[in-house]
């Protein structure tokens, strides 16, 4: 087992803030040790880090995007998006996610993905993955990110079949959204008693259940069919607010797709979803600030993985969770404890503790007194393994060690 000793400029643990002069001791796949620099000696054939500067943080959790490319890349064949998934692995690491939460593809090949992951064959965050999305009849995703399915049994049987392949976590469609034809952005679907039906799958397989929801019913609807989760949150009100506040469950904005949909920098966008997207981009960013405003509990994901919005387009992310209210360690916790607890696993991942997985990231500076650094990482490791050490070449990409 190597040993990997780490000395930064300060250490970020989200729940304590910034620790200053401490160094952390790695063993294999576990952190040993956080300790003041001066009481922490260097074991002998220790790997030694020095990084005066830069914070160490736990790595970032993405808990929303879309590996094998998204809605716009559903007419790839498989071989296409699996590669597409691969890409986006090594784009989600280099901008220091080390663990990321698929919540659609078009096909069951994202847990191919997965499985190859888990194996070391590529570089990759550890992935959890829904699957195919749960939506309606003509609903939201219908033929790119989720399957159909109407009524209580087509439902549940619809979950069962995304179990029964090893889906991690059940996505249902609440609303529509803006990525797909024919349907009104936030208009209700599946309804109560359909997702009830497949939060009742999930829950006895012991897994959480997601929702799609962008209007203030669909959220209401969702929350009171038992849904863990709500992705993007767009319209809430103080109802949604009060039963997420007296839940503790979490919302997932995802701040940062509508801009990239309105703006097309990246990739251009069919014209009813930039129509759409524009009409719910100012309404979403109120629903946010209120969101923050009242305490809500939030993890951080990015809907990313598109080619409008590709996998590790983090910086867009941050600046809306800024512009809305968050504090600097707000979006330190957002993307790593606050995501961990979310999907249950905070004793494993998330955080700069003993005993946790060694999933570790360092940034250029002090994220809490410049947000922007969080945006500069400098080195991954996953599961005390490097996978990135270097810095950016000129085009912006780095170096990675590739296990084979």
């Amino acid at each position: 087992m190597v040993l990997l000793l780490i000395r930064p400029g300060v250490v970020i643990d989200p729940l304590l803030g910034a620790l200053d002069r401490q160094a952390v001791l790695v063993d294999g796949q576990r952190i040993v040790q956080v300790a003041p620099v001066d009481q922490l000696s260097t074991p002998p054939a220790a790997q030694v880090v020095d990084a005066p500067g830069q914070a160490l943080l736990p790595g970032f959790i993405d808990s929303h995007l879309h590996l094998l490319g998204g809605s716009l890349r559903a007419s790839f064949t498989d071989g296409q998006q699996l590669l597409q998934g691969v890409e986006n692995c090594a784009r989600a690491l280099r901008a220091g996610i080390t663990t990321a939460v698929d919540l659609g593809a078009r096909s069951h090949g994202v847990f191919e993905l997965r499985e190859a992951a888990r194996a070391g064959r590529f570089p990759a965050p550890r992935i959890l993955a829904a699957g195919q999305g749960i939506c309606m009849t003509g609903g939201h995703a219908h033929g790119t990110l989720a399957v159909e399915a109407d009524g209580e049994d087509g439902v549940r049987r619809a979950a069962r079949a995304q179990l029964k392949v090893g889906a991690d976590i059940i996505k249902i469609m609440a609303t529509g959204g803006a990525n797909t034809p024919n349907e009104r952005m936030g208009a209700p679907q599946l309804t109560p008693a359909e997702m009830r039906a497949a939060v009742e799958e999930a829950h006895k397989a012991g897994k959480p259940a997601t929702a799609h929801a962008t209007s203030a019913q669909g959220i209401v609807d969702a929350l009171e069919a038992g849904v863990d989760i709500i992705q993007h949150g767009n319209g809430i009100d103080e109802r949604g607010i009060d039963l997420l506040l007296k839940s503790g469950r979490y919302v997932v904005p995802t701040c940062s797709i509508l801009p990239r949909m309105v703006r097309g920098d990246l990739w251009p966008v069919p014209d009813y979803m930039r129509e759409k997207a524009s009409t719910a981009w100012s309404e979403r960013k109120a629903s946010l600030a209120r969101t923050v405003s009242a305490g809500v509990c939030m993890a951080f994901g990015t809907d990313s993985g598109g080619p409008m919005h590709p996998a590790g387009d983090i910086a867009l992310e941050f600046e809306g969770l800024l512009e809305a209210g968050a504090q600097p360690l707000d979006l330190v916790r957002m993307a790593t404890i606050e995501s961990a607890k979310m999907l249950g696993v905070q004793d494993e991942i998330g955080t700069v503790a003993v005993g946790a997985c060694a999933d570790l990231i360092l940034v250029d500076g002090n994220p809490l007194a410049d947000p922007s650094a969080l945006t500069r990482v400098r080195a991954v490791w996953q599961r005390g393994e490097p996978v990135l050490l270097t810095p950016p070449n000129d085009d912006g990409y780095q170096a990675f060690r590739v296990r084979l």
